[in-house]
């Protein structure tokens, strides 16, 4: 297979041409080639886009031998690249693929075979119901309740229940049991806390399936950041086969929006039981469902500059700037190169030709080089100058390049700021604008800014009545409730977020948070060694600050009530799991949210078999109210739910 391994060597250079490729092949060869593209893939390095693959590879092989057994067959999801590391068993449930379209030509064919087959059984049309949810873009893997298995080639798939034992979480807090899912990585948190380190969500999930995932990956893993998502636990659209073809567009545009993982298109599948029976499945894929995929074509675009920037904690992330190009209908100018090994190890430099996708045709994502260049790798931070290090996690992870003039450095000063007012959400005014201005007129710390009069915003350069505004909007902000999470993660320490500030308040009191020992941080739940110890250093760094604003400014903070007292709280409510759906009228969900944990409750974003309630608003999917009838849920409607408060 000397043409494959070329072929395979030969992707990233200026020369290489996927149609010539592909012709010079012979069928046995595209089919080896198809394999190690799609192994490439599922390692999270893919070589060439879904497109491509789909559109190129796929389609020569149909042309050449449209009965060969691999166009017919499940595409492996790992067994055998080395992905997962448990043993091959069968699987409780066949688990298929799913056959794509590109179009909405392809949509209408399948929905005429749907007709067809329904009224073969006497099934009107009128009768025909269609559950339309986002198309993962992640590792298929399914839960039977006791354990959990890759997909395998759909007959038998590799046992990896340890990553339970590791720690790995359920979507929305489903519970175990609901069969086929996917594993997938929250893409806010991979840009946070993991994009410095790996180039791709796939190459985090690749860590996932390590019995013993490296630190980085364990602690995504236990914070939520990586989690299995089963189909039955997706939001949905369940309608008529009428009102999905009236309101198409419509329909296929929510369903995109109803998850903040990473999609590549949106699965339609047929609800009712006797025509998916009478329609049943080929060797690869069920004939009542179909994915339609985002037609990604990659775009070639010149790599103007690649610039670095420095994060609030002083790591030094490479920005390409682009030729501003057009990108199924966005202009695209800049993206993201995640980190400088990335940078190197892809020849990504002023003059490179990079290939990009929009993924779920929202983010910017390469997915090749066309054209390598010379990187142009930092020797100095781009904000205050000073030499650039190789910096260490606390868990001793290696990290590219980091400034650690923490103290002096405008962007890092800059992007803490930031931080706070956006955490804290009760006080308007200190944008990027107004903080860039105070930045540059020495001003770098929390403390300070709340300490300035009206005289002292002039005396920065502000006119008098945006100085008496924003004194206004401090004063606001210090007496206005905030809760006490809020404020804690206001400060920005690593790993310490709302909803991690928000556990530990639940365990002990603001005051005595800083006094804990990592090693008593560690007795609260899902809280490891490395994140106790991160918490434990970070606390003792912003003290001063705390203490200064606690009780010296003085904050109005809506304290969280500890777990022991929940109890001892006298409502309808206290120790009840409560999930809030849809548009509220009376007030806003984050503030019933609030005002229910005041109230004793707990509050959940998934109906599980642990909810006590479901409070409904305006437009509600179908898919929670679906799960609380399954359940055994109250469902309460918005004026029960306040009626049930006031009794």
């Amino acid at each position: 297979m000397q043409n494959v391994s070329a072929a395979i060597a030969a992707i990233n250079t200026s020369s290489f041409d996927l149609n010539k490729t592909c012709e010079a092949m012979s069928t046995t060869e595209l089919v080896e080639f198809a394999k190690k593209l799609n192994e490439a893939y599922r390692h999270g390095n893919p070589l060439v886009s879904d497109a491509d693959y789909d559109h190129v590879v796929i389609k020569a092989i149909e042309v050449r031998d449209p009965e060969n057994a691999f166009l017919h067959q499940v595409e492996d999801e790992g067994e055998d690249g080395g992905i997962a590391e448990g043993k091959t068993v069968t699987l409780p449930a066949i688990m298929l693929s799913t056959n794509k379209a590109y179009g909405r030509d392809t949509v209408d064919a399948w929905i005429n075979r749907l007709v067809k087959s329904a009224s073969e059984i006497g099934i009107p049309r009128e009768e025909i119901i269609v559950r339309v949810t986002p198309k993962l873009d992640g590792f298929a893997s399914y839960d039977d309740g006791t354990k959990m298995y890759t997909r395998g080639n759909g007959l038998r798939g590799t046992d990896i229940s340890y990553v339970v034992e590791n720690g790995l979480k359920r979507f929305a807090n489903a519970e175990r049991g609901l069969g086929a899912g996917e594993i997938v990585v929250d893409p806010e948190y991979f840009e946070a806390n993991l994009s410095g380190h790996f180039s791709n969500t796939r190459n985090v999930i690749s860590g996932v399936l390590r019995t013993s995932p490296e630190p980085l990956v364990r602690q995504a893993i236990v914070e939520g950041g990586v989690v299995f998502a089963p189909f039955k636990a997706l939001e949905d659209k369940t309608c008529s086969l009428e009102e999905f073809e009236s309101n198409y567009d419509e329909i296929i545009d929510n369903a995109k929006q109803t998850v903040n993982f990473d999609i590549d298109g949106v699965i339609v599948e047929a609800t009712n039981e006797s025509l998916k029976q009478h329609m049943g499945a080929t060797q690869k894929a069920h004939r009542w469902m179909i994915a339609l995929k985002e037609n990604e074509a990659p775009v070639s675009i010149r790599v103007l500059s690649v610039t670095p920037q420095t994060s609030r904690k002083g790591r030094v992330v490479p920005v390409l700037e682009l030729e501003p190009t057009l990108v199924t209908g966005v202009t695209v100018s800049r993206v993201t190169g995640h980190n400088y090994s990335n940078i190197i190890a892809s020849g990504i430099g002023k003059g490179t030709v990079i290939k990009l996708v929009r993924s779920g045709l929202v983010i910017p994502k390469i997915v090749g080089i066309e054209t390598p260049a010379e990187p142009d790798v930092p020797e100095f931070c781009p904000s205050c100058g000073e030499a650039l290090v190789k910096g260490k996690e606390e868990d001793g992870t290696e990290l590219d390049l980091v400034c650690e003039n923490t103290a002096s450095c405008p962007a890092q000063a800059y992007k803490r700021l930031l931080h706070w007012f956006t955490t804290l959400e009760n006080v308007d005014g200190f944008g990027p604008s107004t903080l860039e201005k105070l930045i540059k007129s020495g001003i770098n710390s929390i403390s300070e800014i709340y300490q300035m009069s009206v005289s002292d915003f002039i005396s920065k350069g502000f006119g008098e009545k945006t100085s008496e505004n924003l004194v206004s909007e401090l004063e606001r902000s210090r007496t206005e409730a905030v809760e006490d999470y809020r404020f804690l993660a206001g400060f920005g320490i690593r790993t310490l977020g709302k909803s991690m500030s928000e556990k530990i308040l639940s365990h002990h009191k603001m005051d005595d948070i800083f006094e804990l020992s990592a090693s008593e941080l560690t007795k609260i739940s899902t809280v490891g060694d490395v994140k106790a110890k991160c918490i434990s250093e970070g606390l003792s760094q912003v003290k001063d600050a705390y203490e200064f604003l606690h009780k010296t400014v003085g904050f109005n903070l809506t304290v969280t009530p500890l777990l022991s007292e929940k109890e001892d709280v006298n409502s309808p409510i206290a120790g009840k799991t409560i999930v809030f759906t849809g548009t509220m009228l009376s007030k806003s969900r984050s503030v019933m949210t609030k005002e229910a944990k005041a109230m004793g409750a707990n509050v959940g974003s998934g109906v599980t078999s642990k909810t006590d309630f479901l409070v409904i608003g305006e437009k509600v999917g179908a898919s929670k109210t679906n799960a609380a009838n399954k359940h055994g849920t109250k469902i309460l409607t918005e004026a029960e739910y306040i009626k049930l408060l006031g009794n």
